[in-house]
């Protein structure tokens, strides 16, 4: 009897320390009993176990106390020991200081970051995403110069753990408006102006002051209307005396008492070339301050009056005056302007009226008048072949004709226009529809009767690629060839003609007859279906099908002919527009022989046997030959498309063979048997070793028994007495004992095996020492426990 109450051994290496720069770390417990039947299980208080919680290296995720309790599987025995895992996460103190202001004073600034921890185990980092660090950015003042948001970053290095704050600088650049108003001017009648700076910021935070370099402040150089009385540039100073921001703004006063000049150029003439001219008086005195009034007693101002360039109509005499609307001064000018307007005379002669024969003439035109006189023929609906530039232009097309005389030195012109006639009406020529030729049909008459008819009107057929056979000079020719006929009519009174045409064209082709070979007519196909798809098709095509030796199912007008038997089939393909037909036939041949099929022997499977390969045999057409196995109760392994499949199983297995050109097909069957029964081997001892009984017989008779068994024993740890070669050998040893039994005629095998344990435990004998003998014990009792 042995015991084990051994504990495992636990031993966990110091962990480390959990930062902000570590945040996990591995607990080392390799160093501890391991193996396949020892357990690990880790708990915590106060921790996080992230993975491995069954290892000896968990990983963990912060500080507390970590245990792990270690089992051994075998004898239940277990240890448990804790560790603790230190942290150190406490993050620093970061205060980046109060909101601070960038104003037009003051344009850099410190922060004040000095309320953050500090130390010597302490970093400082400033950033921002809009603002501007002029220096400092790793101390806690930094310089800055631009509006933002800065943050302060600080670290504590001996942990890597950082804390952050947010200083936020504003700006105070609020402009003030400098306004110094519009510009004055003093004439004679105004020797002082008063600036107007009214429009600039205004109240109690603004202070104002006036400056000049080349005029005079008389009074209130501090406010915002200053008197001055001499030309210059003025400047108004305003200051924002809140944030130091000062904004300036400039006035300029002019002097201004000189009269204005009326200066006006010579004018053009009005004549026809020149109805309405600009007058011109651009070299006057100009700007916004002047003011222009034109007048005129014998001639016309269109527009402009108010202007330095006027627009007139008419010859006379215009006055312009220019007014200072500043100084109230003005000055006047005159100018005279000449006009010529005579007009030259033309004179057209009747024109002759135009025909088919008459396609030109010449126009006539007598013109007179002083001057350079140009001539312009124009037409809206009439056509000039040459002479426009001259007095007698040849025309071809019937309209208006108008002639414009020109006076080239004045513009002035006159006109006159004459008609010209036209008698071109064509005769009507309709040489009727085109017409067909065909097999039936070998000449028609062409159809002209929707022609002009009447006194004077004349027709004549021609063709270059047809034939007329009669009645060329009439309206319904006879024509006998195919090609293009072309009908000319003649109106003898205006020699006018005109043309048609008619197309006649040949339909003599004959429609296709074409059979396809027909499928051979097997056991499969009782019916065959022919086709002559193939064949001209259309809507004007009738199909026949006749046999002297077959019979027609279905189809015997279409292009699809169903039938049933064997024999010769015709086909008549006609086209009804032209009469024109042709034929085809095809012959059905029947083919319904069977294939000789042979599944070969049966055969039998057993414990050696697990598979067998039929040998099956088919006769015919084998190279259109496809094989089928099929079975209800065996199973095929492989091979099921060719003759010699492999089986594992009993049962039975049919071949069918297909002759893939007539569809036919036989079968045949094979029986496949199994004998794979093991024998039973069964052992029961005749008694237990002990210290009583030193052999024991296995007894195997309930085992199957017969003359074809083999049967053979063996053993590990064990002894036979004697030969082991029956049903009940001799043993004298514990141990292992195997019988194995061997089917020699199927050749299955089974076998048993039986422990013999020994029962040679002796009973615990304790003798307890019961004292001594003597003077005062003389006897004693022995105690056996």
């Amino acid at each position: 009897v042995t015991a084990d109450y051994i504990p495992p051994v636990i031993d966990i290496l110091p962990a480390e320390l959990i930062t902000c720069l570590t945040t996990q770390i591995q607990l080392d417990a390799t160093n501890s009993s391991t193996g396949p039947n020892f357990f690990y299980q880790w708990n915590t208080t106060g921790g996080i176990i992230l993975n491995g919680a069954n290892t000896a290296t968990p990983t963990v995720g912060s500080g507390g106390v970590y245990t792990l309790t270690l089992t051994n599987t075998q004898n239940q025995c277990f240890s448990v020991l804790g560790v603790v895992v230190p942290e150190d996460t406490a993050p620093p103190v970061a205060d980046a200081g109060p909101d601070l202001e960038i104003t037009c004073a003051v344009q850099e600034l410190p922060l004040f970051g000095f309320g953050s921890s500090q130390g010597p185990n302490y970093t400082y980092l400033w950033t921002t995403p809009d603002g501007n660090i002029v220096s400092g950015a790793t101390a806690l003042n930094p310089l800055v110069n631009e509006p933002g948001t800065y943050t302060l970053t600080v670290t504590n290095n001996s942990n890597g753990c950082m804390s952050t704050s947010d200083a936020v600088v504003g700006v105070d650049s609020n402009v003030p408006v400098a306004n110094a108003g519009p510009n004055q001017t003093i004439t004679c009648i105004n020797s002082t102006v008063t600036l107007n700076g009214t429009g600039s910021s205004s109240g109690p935070g603004f202070s104002y002051s006036w400056s000049t370099s080349d005029g005079n402040i008389v009074s209130g150089a501090n406010s915002l209307i200053p008197t001055v009385n001499q030309a210059g540039l003025y400047q108004l100073t305003v200051v924002n005396t809140s944030n130091g921001c000062v904004a300036n703004s400039f006035a300029t006063v002019a002097v201004d008492i000189v009269l204005p000049v009326a200066v006006i150029a010579p004018a053009q003439e009005v004549n026809c070339n020149n109805p309405q001219v600009t007058l011109d008086a651009t070299g006057s005195s100009t700007g916004p301050e002047f003011q222009y009034a034109w007048t005129t007693i014998d001639g016309n101002i269109v527009s402009g009056g108010d202007t330095p360039t006027p627009l007139i109509s008419s010859g006379g005499t215009y006055e312009l005056t220019i007014l200072n609307v500043n100084t109230n001064c003005s000055s006047s000018g005159m100018v005279t302007v000449p006009e010529n307007a005579d007009l030259p005379s033309v004179d057209l002669d009747p024109a002759e009226e135009l025909n088919c024969t008459l396609t030109q003439q010449q126009l006539n035109a007598v013109i007179g008048g002083g001057g350079n006189l140009s001539l312009n023929w124009t037409t809206p609906d009439g056509n000039f072949v040459s002479g426009t530039n001259t007095l007698q232009p040849l025309v071809d097309a019937p309209g208006a004709y108008q002639l414009q005389v020109v006076n080239d030195d004045t513009g002035c012109q006159n006109t006159a226009s004459v008609n010209v006639a036209q008698d071109v009406q064509i005769p009507t020529a309709d040489a009727g529809s085109d017409d067909l030729l065909t097999c039936v049909n070998t000449s028609l008459n062409l159809d002209g009767s929707g022609s002009e008819t009447g006194a004077g009107i004349s027709y004549q057929w021609t063709t270059s690629d047809g034939n007329i056979v009669s009645g060329g000079t009439g309206m319904s020719p006879l024509v006998d060839a195919p090609g293009l006929y072309v009908l000319q009519v003649l109106n003898t009174a205006n020699t006018c003609t005109s043309a048609d045409t008619v197309l006649v064209v040949e339909d003599v082709a004959t429609p296709s007859a074409s059979i396809l070979p027909p499928v051979l007519m097997g056991c499969a196909d009782p019916i065959v279906t022919i086709d002559a798809s193939a064949s001209s098709g259309g809507p004007d095509l009738v199909y026949s099908w006749i046999t002297a030796d077959g019979n027609i199912l279905n189809g015997a007008d279409g292009l699809l002919l169903e039938v049933d038997a064997p024999g010769t089939y015709a086909l008549q393909v006609l086209d009804t527009l032209n009469g024109c037909f042709s034929t085809a036939q095809t012959t059905v041949v029947q083919d319904t022989d069977l294939p000789l099929v042979d599944a070969g022997q049966g055969d039998e499977l057993n414990c050696t046997v697990t598979s067998i390969q039929l040998q099956a045999d088919a006769s015919g057409q084998v190279a259109n030959f496809t094989y089928t196995w099929t079975t209800m109760n065996g199973n095929i392994v492989s091979g099921q498309g060719t003759l010699t499949p492999v089986v594992d199983q009993a049962g039975t297995y049919t071949l069918t063979v297909l002759d893939t050109i007539n569809q036919c097909s036989a079968a045949s069957m094979v029986e496949i048997t199994q004998d794979a029964d093991l024998p039973m081997a069964v052992i029961e001892p005749s008694n237990t070793l002990n210290c009583n009984f030193t052999t024991a017989v296995l007894d195997a008779s309930a085992s199957t028994q017969g003359p074809d068994l083999v049967y053979t024993w063996t053993t590990v740890g064990g002894n036979f007495v004697g030969d082991p070669s029956g049903l009940m050998p001799m043993i004298d040893q514990a141990g292992s004992y195997t019988l194995t039994i061997n089917d020699t005629i199927n050749s299955c095998i089974t076998s048993e095996t039986i422990q013999m344990m020994p029962d040679t435990l002796a009973p615990a004998l304790n003798l307890a020492t019961p004292g001594m003998l003597n003077c005062f014990q003389p006897s004693l009792e022995l105690q056996v426990t």
